[in-house]
């Protein structure tokens, strides 16, 4: 993960937290919580379904409307989903508060690139 990162400016810091394997919604948002400890200014949380998929649809509140019926019907392996929080307080991020800024799967690029 943090080769993958590196080439775009500062090296990120990088947690592994293994109990966020199979987390449910509620941990993840937790975590995500936990951030304002050191306060970064972006975060990327990585992890696995159903967990991610289930989080992504519960932080959802605004965006695209294309892309969040996208992300309604599946949030695939390589997928991302992009939220923005009208906050600068990682505490205050909660459900149905998320502006989704852009989703992206396999699927979508597949297709993006067939013109």
């Amino acid at each position: 993960v943090r080769e993958a990162l590196t080439g775009a400016g500062p090296a990120p810091k990088v947690d592994f937290v293994p109990e966020l394997y199979g987390a449910d919604p509620a941990l993840l948002l937790t975590a995500i919580r936990m951030a304002s400890v050191t306060d970064p200014k972006q975060l990327m949380l990585i992890g696995h379904n159903p967990g991610m998929h289930e989080l992504a649809l519960t932080l959802t509140g605004s965006g695209d409307e294309a892309a969040k019926r996208a992300l309604a019907d599946n949030l695939p392996t390589s997928g991302l989903a992009v939220f923005d929080f009208a906050t600068d307080d990682w505490n205050d991020v909660s459900f149905r508060r998320g502006k989704l800024v852009l989703f992206v799967s396999p699927k979508l690029l597949k297709q993006a690139s067939r013109g």
